[in-house]
């Protein structure tokens, strides 16, 4: 299982990096909604390099460190990405139409919170700790983490579908999935902890 995480870990890597390099080349490159998604390419390669590193330092002794730094590093972008994919879709939105940045400021507000509960328990165990063999335990408080991803996502779904006619039907369905599928992905974790 280790394995087979990993490898899918680094195919992901590796397609963030083209696509990163795709828009690094690209003309538009300097407009703010490839600034973003620029940023976004950067956040996610991170946040995946942690989850690489948590899936070959989990429950092994003497490589806590690692595992720790594997969190930070996957949680702390890990809430970097739906910040980015928020100032991603206002400015696009805002080439077509004029929109509030509030969307965006309020998820990012909402990302930080958690990410700063997350990282803090890293440190100090009030969501969950890492026992010296590196074994994470959730504490009944770790709810939290899901109530602020939950209102995060779907905070995502309802933006993209009040926008939906000017995203047109193709442009909602594909960012309907950044949300969806993450959303999708949670209950799915009750039987196999991606």
């Amino acid at each position: 299982m280790i394995e087979l995480n990993v490898g899918l870990l680094c195919f992901a890597i590796l397609i963030n990096i083209f696509l990163l390099g795709g828009a690094l080349t690209d003309e538009g490159r300097n407009k703010p909604f490839m600034q973003n998604f620029i940023r976004l390419m950067f956040a996610n390669i991170f946040m995946l390099t942690g989850e690489v590193l948590i899936w070959l330092t989990e429950g092994v002794p003497g490589r806590v460190v690692l595992l720790k730094t594997g969190f930070v590093l996957s949680c702390g972008c890990g809430y970097l990405v739906p910040i980015c994919f928020a100032y991603c879709l206002v400015s696009f939105l805002r080439e077509k139409k004029k929109v509030s940045w509030k969307f965006a400021h309020a998820i990012a507000v909402s990302c930080a919170v958690s990410a700063v509960l997350n990282i803090m328990s890293v440190y100090n165990g009030t969501l969950f700790y890492i026992d010296a063999t590196g074994t994470f335990t959730y504490t009944d408080l770790y709810m939290i983490v899901n109530l602020f991803d939950l209102s995060i996502i779907f905070t995502q779904i309802i933006y993209v579908l009040k926008y939906r006619k000017t995203l047109t039907r193709r442009g909602t369905f594909i960012l309907l999935t950044f949300s969806i599928f993450p959303l999708a992905a949670m209950p799915l974790q009750l039987f196999w902890d991606t």
